[in-house]
């Protein structure tokens, strides 16, 4: 059976305090919500500019009314909630606030403090993750220039994510041209690549003058990524193959119809000429 969410109150609106989405969602209006991972983290809770119409964050490019919010953690909000997501116990909460509870403290400590750099496995290849470089390095020969981030997007339709073709032999990112590829690469193999934040948000911060603990509680802080081999045929490569042969065979019959290309005879049919 499904719990009532706790509600809070907000100049006379109440909101859901909903721990799975992390947001707080108006009671009537559930498509109404405010995410937590846009409200400033301060001491003892959140802030953020609530504004009075649109029952929301505020926007600068509004002119409603608005006005500062401060509400407590999620700990205090909703601490049965942040048990069940987390699986901590309601005893391992108290004294705890939502960071120590939501981030990975070992794995921040890493970072942080010992100055450890994540590192991502690709296709049984380990890199270290150098976002001030913004390089992939081999673990297994630091010394070298690695390889270049990708500046690139591959969305792949099919998985929903980025995948992006790779070179096990150079240890290379390509990118490949999807608008003019006839065949699958014999040499590349796909693999999902996480975006920057993702793979090392604390340096990405650090990168972007913020502080190292900025949304880490949204980001499932992590030291270690892995990137497994993706079959070609699990991706929307070859069905953007197809569509490319299918314009290209289409070009054809065009340029044959315009008289630009004349159809090819049988040679066993062309007879010897005096």
């Amino acid at each position: 059976m499904k719990r009532e969410l706790p509600i809070i109150n907000i100049h006379g609106t109440d909101f859901f305090i909903d721990v799975e989405s992390l947001s707080l969602k108006e009671r009537a209006n559930e498509n109404n919500f405010i995410p937590f991972g846009y409200m400033a983290d301060v001491p003892g809770g959140y802030e953020f500019e609530y504004g009075l119409d649109s029952r929301n964050i505020h926007t600068i490019w509004t002119d409603e009314e608005s006005v500062r919010i401060k509400i407590p953690e999620l700990v205090e909000l909703d601490p049965f909630g942040m048990s069940q997501r987390y699986q901590v116990s309601m005893e391992q909460l108290k004294g705890k606030t939502d960071f120590e509870i939501m981030v990975d403290q070992q794995a921040f400590d890493l970072r942080v403090n010992k100055g450890v750099l994540p590192t991502i496995d690709i296709a049984g290849d380990l890199f270290y993750v150098v976002l001030d470089k913004d390089r992939l390095i081999p673990k297994d020969d630091p010394q070298s220039v690695g390889i270049p981030m990708p500046s690139f997007i591959q969305y792949d339709q099919v998985l929903g994510e980025n995948v992006f073709a790779y070179d096990p032999k150079k240890r290379e990112i390509k990118e490949l041209d999807y608008l003019k590829i006839t065949e699958i690469p014999k040499n590349l193999i796909a693999v999902r690549l996480p975006y920057s934040f993702s793979l090392d948000p604390v340096g990405w911060n650090w990168q972007n003058n913020r502080d190292a603990k900025t949304a880490l509680k949204t980001s499932n802080l992590s030291m270690h990524f892995s990137s497994p081999k993706i079959p070609w045929e699990k991706t929307d490569l070859p069905d953007i193959i197809k569509e490319n042969l299918e314009e290209l065979r289409q070009k054809k019959v065009e340029k044959i119809k315009s008289g630009l290309t004349k159809p090819l005879v049988n040679k066993r049919n062309r007879g010897r000429r005096i």
